[in-house]
């Protein structure tokens, strides 16, 4: 049976079992109810504390006054655990019988913040306590949350060991590295080895590269807690995502009805305002047991820098409605609504990367490189059909991301003892995207040489009708004001005519405008059943997906002035024929090439089945040993449109090896006067299909001993794991040529841990080993209007590492707490494929460039042994709290350690650190926060993007610069095999040598950490 029709039926026939399982449900003759209230240290009510049955899925949060209700429980013996974060999870048993049904149990809860008696059903086949797991745990209630004040999903999980996290780019966009896992591919999918999920199931079952996964995601006051399973378990708990799980889940309704309303008021460091309103609210639906809970968050916030539009507008709407009867059993149906304009910030300018300082006319803190900017531009999907349909791009539009979601979560117990659980889902995504990548800077006189050279060179030999003679030299730009028509300069190479004044300076910024549409229409389902026999608790399960994608990318390219926001400037050409007449190098707008950076137009099908058994053996009261397999066989296909280039000769122009468009017939619009449209890319009638499967087993055995006298405990697991492919995959590569299948790498794993928890310490220490191979590794090399992709290599790297959580609370009311990872990544085998500064094309339309032949100089490297980039050896937190009567005051510092941003290792970021600090007073029902995010205004550099040089990489730039290897003579520090033994003799390949570009004073483009943000919150529980 195809995977299509097994998803389709698998969930078809598991939502029918589990409504018929619900509609047997007759009540129980015997039933009983337990309630009561939770305690702080002080004797007052904690609400949001969660209250939880052991044995079974029903948990319940707290009201606003403390309290909680189990209604409609059979007959016999309870273990009921209440925790909350910060304070020691306490166990009480009750007993409900002929004698008592209902049951009074209230619970007193000191300090203690790692809750290792919490209970966790996240990368667990049964609900187990976190001194008990055999994986890796962190957990974060509401509290938590709350307190962290966190600016978007990626921001929060800094909190967890063992991740390190670049969220730098803004709420959405972050890039997640569990235990250093991680290709070392720049711009790589954000959380590729991770799964992000709600309710238990993915957010996507498939990634994108700009659709990051957690675009679709927001954390609010409907958020109950975070469960995080970093490592091995992941593997077979979850599909595709062998480095972790990040799990949302959300508040369900209370037996009594219960709320909160909280305003946020924020002030960035650009002076620019953030206002947020969140609102939540459960309670009893009916007489029968079900309840509801709803709620969710709009906010409005102008951006942590200074843009020309509002960054971040929009919210979302969760709600839930739920059901609990005997023996565990419990029904969830849930749904979101999400509709969210987002910004995701870009790199900066600086002058060093050492200091940090920036570039004359930036700022750190403050400045973005967004510009305002409108236009109409021609279709290319639609011109077959509709020669004048046109398409609009709009940066105030920003990342609109759209997620509709419907759900349903079921656990019963049949008459025989199997335990069943049900989890389905279905999510409608959208994104269109509207915002600029790939900026480039380039020295004023010679920018359209690269961006649009067929905008420059119609004259170099060939006129641009072929009745033309030979003009003696090429034509060089003049730049205007779009707005005032005013002359901006006019340059002749890298200099400025004389006498035309100039008021650009020495570059200009060119950027590619995606315009991106992406559709996903995604379901799924996890269907698994469990029994105890003897001392074994079996788990059997099946979890499918089916992920429709339609994406439809086109790039256009600008030229700008080089200053924060940049206005375009429009470039215009006097004609060596005719003096009068004038070339358009740019249209009004300042673009230079219509859709001629880049156009995807793709269908794709992503079809995933996982079957999963395991077997967790309690051999004694303290002893657990846990062994679980997952098959999983994972299918893409679907189509890629090509494209092609309309009235376009292939006449080569002054022998230049240009080729396809510099003596062309007009581009688009047929007129050799309109050099912006020469290149545009549409839609053809060619169609490549792709259809591949990837299958693979994981295995994964853990142990846990919890020692006698109940506060320690060790565990430890082994894990062999694989990761197929992303349909980002296909979208990314594959230019007009037939798509090839992926690779699947694999990943082993090897952790072992010690948990100790008692009185006024709490800590847990875990060593872990990984190893990454089989890594893809392709360069894209941008080349004017072309992307050029470098043969392919496969790579391993291995990561050794060491994770601390450590609570202390050395007196009532105060507690300290550390987080850390301690790790050492590196390349155990990379094969660097070096161009030489020369590049093949690889579609019959790409550009050649003047080499005759480009592979004759090209040369393999070695980076084995390099560390692993944007992997620090060190990163850690530490806060401190303090409860002084009403008042809460609390710090949170982090420091992130020096880590390499190439994989050549030969430019390295410096360690910086951020200070967050807060003070929360609660007046009754009232909670009053206030809450400074980057307190110092720091502005430590997170990610590097290079020196803005066309048709480089970030590979290739070293001090004193790359040398081009020669087969015979290689140099004190060359580590390679050139391919052909005609490779030139040692040279430093341009443009990669920092010092040269350092007296150019070319700047190098960096993406800082958040600026400071103050915010005030009053909220208000009722």
């Amino acid at each position: 049976m195809k995977p299509s029709n097994l998803t389709s039926l698998s969930v078809a026939l598991h939502l029918l079992f589990s409504f018929s399982v619900l509609s047997q449900q007759l009540p129980p003759a015997r039933l009983g109810t337990i309630t009561g209230v939770v305690l702080d240290a002080q004797q007052r009510p904690l609400p949001g504390a969660n209250v939880v049955i052991l044995g079974t899925t029903r948990g319940i949060i707290t009201n606003s006054q403390g309290q909680y209700e189990f209604q409609r429980l059979s007959f016999g013996t309870y273990k009921v655990i209440a925790s909350f974060q910060g304070l020691r999870s306490v166990t009480r048993l009750a007993i409900i019988d002929e004698i008592q049904q209902d049951i009074t149990l209230s619970f007193l809860l000191n300090e203690n913040a790692l809750e290792m008696e919490e209970v966790v059903v996240t990368g667990n086949f049964l609900p187990t306590s976190k001194l008990e797991s055999t994986a890796g745990i962190t957990t974060l209630n509401y509290a938590s949350i709350e307190e962290r004040a966190a600016r978007g999903t990626g921001d929060l999980l800094t909190a967890i060991p063992g991740s390190f996290v670049d969220n730098s780019a803004g709420e959405v966009g972050a890039q997640v590295f569990t235990r250093g896992l991680s290709t070392g591919q720049n711009n790589q999918l954000g959380f590729r080895y991770v799964s992000l999920q709600e309710e238990g199931l993915p957010v996507m079952s498939t990634q994108l590269g700009f659709g990051v996964v957690d675009m679709f995601h927001r954390v609010d006051v409907t958020t109950g807690r975070l469960e995080a399973i970093r490592g091995g378990a992941a593997s077979v708990t979850a599909a595709n995502a062998p480095g972790g799980i990040f799990n949302f889940i959300s508040r369900t309704g209370s037996a009594e009805s219960n709320g909160t309303v909280k305003f946020t008021a924020g002030l960035n460091a650009n002076n620019s305002g953030l206002f947020r309103l969140e609102a939540e609210t459960g309670g009893a639906l009916n007489s029968r047991g079900w309840r509801y809970h709803a709620g969710g968050f709009y906010r409005q916030d102008a951006g942590a820098r200074t843009l020309p539009f509002i960054a971040n507008q929009g919210g979302q709407f969760k709600f839930n409605v739920s059901k609990e009867w005997s023996k565990g059993g419990q029904i969830k149906l849930y749904g979101k609504i999400l509709n969210d304009r987002v910004t995701f910030y870009k790199h900066i300018p600086v002058l060093s990367l050492t200091s940090g300082e920036a570039y004359p006319g930036f700022d750190l803190q403050t400045s973005s490189t967004f510009p305002l900017l409108s236009n109409t531009i021609p279709d290319s999907k639609e011109l077959m059909e509709n020669p004048s349909a046109t398409r609009t791009f709009d940066s105030k539009n920003g990342i609109r991301a759209k997620n509709y979601v419907a759900g349903l979560s079921l656990q019963t117990t049949t008459a025989k003892g199997w335990k069943v659980n049900e989890m389905a889902k279905i999510s409608l995504i959208k994104q269109d995207y509207q915002q600029f990548q790939n900026s480039f800077i380039m020295p004023t006189g010679l920018a359209m040489t690269i961006f649009n050279p067929v905008a420059l060179f119609p004259f170099a030999s060939a006129g641009p009708l072929p009745e033309l003679p030979a003009a003696p030299a090429p034509a060089f730009p003049t730049y205007y004001d779009p707005q005032t028509g005013d002359i901006l300069g006019r340059f002749q190479g890298f200099n400025a005519v004389p006498g035309v004044p100039n008021a650009l300076g020495n570059y200009l910024y060119g950027f590619g405008g995606l315009a991106m549409n992406n559709a996903l229409t995604d379901l799924m389902n996890d269907f698994s059943m469990s029994k105890t026999i003897s001392n074994h608790q079996f788990t059997a399960g099946l979890f499918t997906s089916a992920a429709s994608l339609d994406a439809l990318w086109n790039v256009d390219f600008i030229v700008s002035r080089f200053e924060p926001n940049p206005r375009p400037v429009q470039v215009r050409f006097a004609s060596p024929y005719a003096p009068l007449t004038v070339y358009a190098g740019s249209d009004a707008q300042g673009y230079v090439g219509y859709n001629n950076g880049g156009y995807v137009n793709m269908k794709g099908n992503a079809r995933t089945a996982s079957f999963y058994l395991n077997d967790s053996w309690k051999t004694n009261d303290y002893f657990t040993l846990d062994a679980g397999l997952r098959y999983e066989f994972v299918k893409h296909s679907g189509h890629k449109k090509g494209w092609d280039v309309p009235n376009e000769s292939d006449a080569i122009a002054g022998g230049l090896g240009l080729g396809n468009g510099l003596a062309n017939n007009g581009g688009l619009d047929g007129n050799p006067l309109t050099a912006y449209d020469f290149r545009f890319r549409k839609d053809n009638s060619v169609r490549y299909n792709f259809d591949h499967s990837y299958q693979y087993l994981n295995a994964s055995v853990g142990f846990n001993y919890r020692f006698r006298y109940n506060t320690a405990a060790v565990y430890g697991r082994a894990t062999l794991g694989n990761k197929a492919p992303e349909m980002d995959y296909y979208i990314q590569n594959f230019v007009n040529q037939p798509i090839e299948k992926g690779t699947v790498e694999q990943i082993k794993q090897l952790e072992f841990g010690y948990r100790f928890d008692e009185n006024n310490l709490t800590y847990s220490l875990t060593g872990f080993y990984s190893s990454l191979q089989n890594i893809l590794f392709q360069v894209f090399i941008p080349s004017g209007t072309s992307t050029v992709f470098t043969p392919p290599t496969f790579n391993s790297s291995r990561t050794y590492g060491l994770e601390f959580e450590w609570v202390y609370i050395p007196v009532q009311k105060l507690y300290l707490k550390f987080t850390s990872t301690l790790q050492n990544a590196r390349f155990t085998k990379f094969t660097y494929y070096n161009s030489n500064g020369t590049t093949t094309p690889q579609a019959p339309t790409e550009t050649q460039l003047p080499l005759a032949n480009p592979l004759a100089d090209d040369f393999y490297e070695s980076f084995d042994n390099n560390k692993v980039n944007d992997i620090p050896n060190f990163h850690g937190n530490f806060s401190i709290g303090y409860q002084l009567g009403k008042l809460k005051p609390y710090l949170n510092w982090t420091y992130v350690g020096e880590r390499y941003a190439n994989r050549r290792n030969t430019v390295s970021l410096p360690s910086y650190s951020v200070l967050n600090a807060g003070i929360s007073a609660k007046f009754g029902s009232v909670l009053i926060t206030a809450m400074a995010n980057n307190l110092l205004n720091g502005s430590g550099l997170v990610s590097f993007d290079g020196v803005g040089v066309p048709g480089g990489s970030i590979e290739d730039m070293a001090e004193g610069g790359v040398i081009s290897q020669n087969p015979t003579n290689f140099g004190p520090n060359l580590k390679g095999v050139a391919i052909n033994s005609a490779s030139p003799s040692l040279s430093v390949i341009a443009p990669t040598d920092l010092n040269a570009m350092k007296q150019q004073g070319r700047p190098y483009m960096v993406r800082p950490i958040l600026p400071r943000l103050l915010s005030l919150s009053v909220s208000y529980v009722f």
